[in-house]
């Protein structure tokens, strides 16, 4: 389960927020980044509660989301977990580890891609 830092449960609690929703965005200059939703996506499956609050994610990213900890700074959400392979300067985005499956099959999608248009390598 993922875990969020006490500030941000905290202020969840004080503004009566009893669920909220995450994911993973393609977003910010290394890739990734988590969006936070103070409330219930009800297309997202697995679910996880802290402190009382029952945070939503869809189940592509539960593996991901299982080991992380994610703090509020700022305006951004700044996540660690093993899973991240590099970070942007400032933090908030991420890219992810790749198995040497998930790194096959980006080699065969770019290679269809490419033959589709024509590309040679």
């Amino acid at each position: 389960m993922p875990t969020f830092d006490k500030k941000t449960i905290s202020d969840w609690k004080t503004r009566n927020i009893h669920q909220v929703s995450i994911t993973l965005i393609e977003k910010g200059c290394a890739g990734q980044k988590v969006l936070v939703t103070e409330e219930k996506n009800n297309t997202f499956k697995e679910s996880w509660t802290q402190d009382g609050i029952e945070i939503y994610t869809e189940n592509e990213h539960g593996d991901f989301f299982e080991s992380a900890k994610i703090t509020h700074v700022g305006n951004k959400w700044i996540v660690s977990s093993e899973k991240i392979n590099t970070r942007c300067g400032c933090g908030s985005s991420f890219s992810l580890k790749t198995t040497p499956i998930q790194d096959k099959i980006a080699k065969m999608k770019l290679t269809i891609k490419q033959k589709k248009e024509g590309i040679h390598s």
